[in-house]
């Protein structure tokens, strides 16, 4: 018998994060070639979260990868620009 083995393929991008009103939620898309609806997503960005915000990402359609960035607080946040990573395992 083989062995499955995982790929994982990773896009990139430089991005400065809108400020976010209470509870809100806003998306945009990072390009991960090979990536197809269904596959699974981790999301790293190289500036800290904190406590106050979240993101996560899903396979939207071929190649693209949607990431929201969700402010949990009552209170406006804002994230200063770093780089978003999304790798995607197949």
């Amino acid at each position: 018998k083989g062995v499955d083995v995982a790929k994982t393929l990773t896009g990139s991008k430089s991005y400065d994060p809108p400020s976010l009103g209470a509870n809100a939620i806003q998306s945009t898309t990072v390009t991960v070639t090979g990536a197809e609806v269904g596959n699974t997503v981790d999301v790293g960005f190289s500036i800290a979260l904190g406590l106050y915000s979240r993101m996560w990402g899903e396979v939207t359609a071929s190649d693209i990868v949607t990431v929201y960035h969700q402010n949990l607080t009552t209170n406006v946040v804002d994230v200063s620009s770093g780089t978003l990573t999304a790798k995607v395992n197949q």
